[in-house]
């Protein structure tokens, strides 16, 4: 995006903010001064410690902008909500700079409003909970389902949704969804009938018809869990007393 006219105003008042770091920290952003021609033996090492020493200032950057954006002096400049939006936005560019989500892949970096992410390696599952904390991982699946890929978007409200997916080989899934919950939700009403204890959890059981899936829900610290596919409520239930 080199186009200023472009930019959101959030990309415009962060551009600001980083200028005045830069400002206050010559020496830091300057370049290091370009080795001699006949030095080729060094020029390679010298391009990847450039290339480690630009990741490096670009989330020193963002760490700096973070503080000050939760200083009581930027209040006084900025409403609650545009600082919001800037640290949502500085949080993008940071998990951009590490590595967690790709910059040039639309399906991983949407809107200036959502931080998404797919992941299709179940070994890097745990890696993610830098990117929630309040991710909860799967201990127990039924058995012959296998890990096809978890989906973390979050977003600019506050509110973050996580989709797992495993699937067997006649092409049955069983899904885990999570929803954070903001606010105390009084709308979460569940009929006695519908409704089973296991230990101190209790959860709501419900079948769809239409899809032939059984399903349950279940609320842990802070989010919703929602269970579903064809296997049995005892099975699905399994599955949510060992989540971690």
């Amino acid at each position: 995006m080199n186009n200023r006219e472009e930019w959101s105003q959030t990309e415009q008042d962060l551009e600001k903010m980083l200028e005045k770091i830069r400002k206050e920290y010559p020496d830091f952003w300057a370049e290091e001064p370009e080795l001699p021609r006949d030095c080729k033996a060094g020029m390679e090492r010298f391009r990847e410690e450039q290339a480690k020493k630009r990741r490096r200032r670009a989330l020193i950057a963002a760490c700096c902008t973070f503080c000050i954006l939760g200083s009581t002096a930027l209040t006084l400049f900025v409403n609650s909500d545009t600082a919001h939006a800037m640290k949502f936005a500085l949080e993008k560019k940071y998990y951009e700079v590490n590595g967690m989500i790709s910059a040039i892949d639309p399906d991983r970096v949407s809107d200036e409003n959502t931080i998404s992410v797919t992941i299709t390696d179940e070994n890097r599952i745990e890696e993610y909970k830098k990117f929630w904390n309040g991710l909860l991982i799967p201990d127990y699946m039924t058995e012959g389902y296998c890990f096809e890929s978890l989906r973390i978007e979050k977003y600019l409200t506050g509110e973050t949704i996580v989709n797992y997916c495993y699937s067997n080989g006649d092409g049955d899934k069983v899904v885990l969804q999570m929803n954070t919950i903001l606010e105390e939700d009084n709308s979460i009403l569940w009929m006695e009938s519908n409704e089973v204890s296991n230990g101190d959890r209790k959860y709501r059981v419900w079948t769809d018809t239409i899809l032939d899936i059984n399903g349950i829900d279940t609320l842990f610290p802070g989010q919703l869990v929602s269970i579903s596919g064809k296997i049995s409520n005892e099975e699905l239930i399994n599955i949510a007393n060992q989540l971690k």
